[in-house]
């Protein structure tokens, strides 16, 4: 009964794809600023500290799973039920 209120989002499902193409734009842009070499930082970048670039690995792989598992979900979720 505490998650009924998760019922309310069914009125966005129209606006799903503008969202996953959202998404998949920012990680798009993102790739780059994380995965770019060392060498194109200046020294004093944050981007040149390796300690900082592997920290937004991390988030980055987690955020990319999240928008990959809510782009599947529609299609998996009906083979559980």
């Amino acid at each position: 009964m505490a998650a009924a209120w998760l019922g309310n989002f069914k009125m966005l499902e129209p606006f799903r794809p503008l969202f996953l193409s959202a998404a998949a734009i920012a990680l798009f842009v993102a790739w780059p600023c994380i995965y770019r070499p060392a060498v194109a930082c200046k020294a004093g970048e944050v981007c040149a500290a390796p300690r900082v670039r592997s920290v937004y690995k991390a988030p980055f792989w987690g955020v990319a799973a999240l928008i990959g598992a809510s782009t599947i979900s529609p299609y998996v979720l009906p083979l559980f039920y």
